[in-house]
């Protein structure tokens, strides 16, 4: 004698009740997830833009080994990185850019250091090309007293290209302006230049020490006078 089994239309739909639940449950994670991960990458973003942060503090001067050493403080603790870019501008007889040295930072701490090394060999050269374009051509050994301007910049670097294509976070950059901060100070130089070459006089200390504000000078803000300066011929 056999018997026939039959399904219980109440279990199949309790089955199918659970598995809804299921789904339900994993799509929901699903899309936390999503929006979490979003957030998280919005939130690194808002760090990076925080105008406190990466402050360029002050600039120190000072005669190392090499020539001029120069450190860069900076404030602000940053999960960013940054590009600090230092330039040496003569600003007093002549006025050029000198040097320029960039280098790639990351602020990990409330308080950083970075320093500078300029060999005077390398500034006297630089001095000497632009001093080219006022007097091209002199025989006579004679010195020049230049007022150089010392800039450190800081400058926010774009986002890694993955994070940067997030609409999300586009939309808030396009809300915000990159951060960036810069600081200035002066330096007295005495060059002695001669034919093709220039040098940077060691009798006197080149540099004045930095007190974190530009010293007063009116090669600062060139008077008439000045302009019309002429390097005095040394005997």
């Amino acid at each position: 004698m056999g018997f026939v089994q039959q399904n219980d239309p109440k279990v199949g739909l309790k089955l199918l009740l659970f598995s809804f639940l299921v789904l339900c449950v994993l799509i929901f994670y699903l899309g936390y997830q999503v929006i979490a991960n979003s957030k998280k990458h919005r939130a690194e973003q808002n760090d990076r833009l925080v105008l406190s942060s990466g402050k360029v503090q002050d600039i120190e001067l000072f005669q190392s080994e090499k020539g001029l050493g120069i450190n860069v403080i900076i404030y602000g603790k940053s999960s960013g990185e940054y590009q600090l870019t230092l330039k040496l501008s003569a600003s007093s007889y002549v006025k050029n850019l000198l040097i320029e040295r960039p280098k790639t930072v990351s602020l990990h701490f409330e308080k950083q250091i970075f320093s500078f090394d300029v060999p005077f060999d390398d500034l006297a050269k630089a001095y000497r090309r632009a001093l080219q374009e006022y007097i091209p051509n002199f025989e006579k050994k004679f010195g020049v007293e230049e007022i150089l301007t010392v800039e450190a910049s800081l400058q926010l670097l774009p986002l890694p290209t993955p994070v940067a294509n997030d609409p999300n976070i586009a939309a808030e950059l396009s809300r915000k302006k990159p951060h960036s901060d810069s600081k200035v100070v002066l330096a007295k130089f005495f060059f002695s230049c001669q034919g093709e070459s220039c040098e940077i006089v060691q009798s006197e200390k080149p540099v004045q020490e930095s007190t974190g504000e530009p010293f007063q000078t009116p090669a600062a803000q060139p008077s008439e006078e000045k302009k019309n300066f002429s390097p005095q011929t040394v005997p």
